[in-house]
């Protein structure tokens, strides 16, 4: 099926950050910007031309033939978490698997803005690109720098080697600064998606875990599941959805195949046609800075996701093939792009809903069409029925 929202700039940026590093980094929360324009210190960032596809950061020599040596574990806007709501957060970049010591090198010629040794297996460079002033690479996870704040690096050239402990990778972050922001300070930095400035062996479309789940706007109880599942008043619908690929597949430790989706489109279709559609996911308008609060952190991400243990039984912690649960409803329901959408409290599917006195959704049975697609622009669809029953 075609995307049918494809060509259509009608985004509610919807989008929430992560704080992916610890100590003094961890207590930083993510707030959701809705940003047209993405403003350096001093002034106004040019267009962001850096010219896909990019060779990976551990590949020196170019482009090809890197899947030998990494793997994607987490991309742009994945959901991440442990057991708890309130480990939640969203990632803000890729992590490239790889051994401690991999040459990490630079994917633009640049300048080092700044270099962060604060803390041990956390530490970061950023490189301004110079063919587009005001945005810039983070590489984390580093150490063994061969350059220092204000050199000149060519593409290409080795900038430092992982080191992390744990599930060893070197984190990467597309970032600009915010308005009045500087590159040396980590709450000044916004992350914007990094996926698509690489190329990938992915063939293989997303992955739902169906079927669709309901749960009531007001108590946030679950409907209960059938054939079709029957629903009233105010409805969040939750889509488990999740992306593999060949460079997805990591053979050294097991895990894989659970990276986020490039987007995801939703429609609600009666017996008359389409009612109502909408984007839910789109990494593209994911703008994320780190906050002054984890609970800001938390709130922003459930905006877009949905707790794993409120839908599935079990240990909801990130593993091999862990789906993640996208809020379908929860986009600006005004229609005015631009908004933080935490904002607003209204994300659901009001089934009660009148335009001049007529209800939009009169008792019946409607439809629910899901669409994701991917980095690579594979795309799933699952099509549900359920029955709204308001009388």
């Amino acid at each position: 099926m075609t995307s049918f929202l494809r060509a259509q700039d009608a985004n509610f940026n919807l989008g929430a950050a992560c704080s992916p590093l610890p100590g003094r980094l961890l207590l930083a929360a993510c707030l959701i910007l809705a940003l047209s324009a993405c403003a350096p210190a001093g002034g106004s960032a040019t267009q962001d031309d850096a010219s896909p596809p990019l060779p990976w950061p551990t590949d020196g020599s170019g482009h090809g033939g890197i899947r030998t040596s990494a793997w994607i574990m987490n991309t742009f806007g994945q959901y991440q978490g442990a057991a708890t709501p309130d480990t939640t957060y969203l990632h803000d970049g890729i992590d490239f698997l790889a051994p401690n010591g991999t040459p990490i090198y630079a994917l633009q010629t640049g300048r080092v803005r700044h270099l962060d040794e604060a803390v041990e297996y956390y530490k970061y460079i950023v490189i301004e690109d110079e063919s587009a002033p005001g945005f810039g690479w983070s590489y984390a996870h580093v150490d063994n720098f061969r350059f220092r704040t204000g050199d000149r690096v060519r593409q290409g050239q080795q900038i430092a080697s992982i080191s992390f402990q744990g599930m060893e990778h070197v984190h990467l972050s597309r970032v600009t600064p915010a308005p009045g922001g500087a590159w040396s300070d980590v709450y000044g930095l916004i992350s914007l998606d990094s996926t698509a400035y690489f190329t990938y062996d992915d063939d293989e479309a997303p992955a739902f875990d169906p079927p669709l789940r309901y749960f009531s706007g007001d108590s946030g109880a679950r409907f209960a599941a059938g054939q079709p599942t029957v629903v009233a008043g105010r409805v969040e619908v939750v889509a488990g959805i999740r992306d593999g690929g060949a460079d997805a597949h990591d053979p050294v430790w097991g895990v894989g195949d659970r990276l986020a989706v490039a987007r995801v489109e939703v429609e609600i279709a009666g017996a008359t046609g389409v009612i109502w559609r909408g984007v839910a996911f789109d990494g593209g308008t994911l703008r994320i800075r780190l906050g002054p609060t984890r609970e800001a952190d938390v709130e922003r991400a459930l905006t877009v996701y949905r707790f794993p243990g409120e839908v599935v039984p079990g240990d909801p912690s990130i593993g091999d093939r862990t789906f993640s649960y996208y809020e379908l409803m929860r986009r600006s329901r005004s229609g005015r792009t631009g908004e933080p959408a935490v904002e607003e409290r209204d994300f659901y599917w009001d089934t009660e809903e009148k335009r001049d006195g007529v209800p939009l959704y009169p008792d019946g049975l409607y439809s629910i069409i899901v669409i994701a697609v991917d980095a690579a622009g594979n795309e799933s669809e699952l099509r549900e029925t359920v029955e709204v029953r308001n009388v």
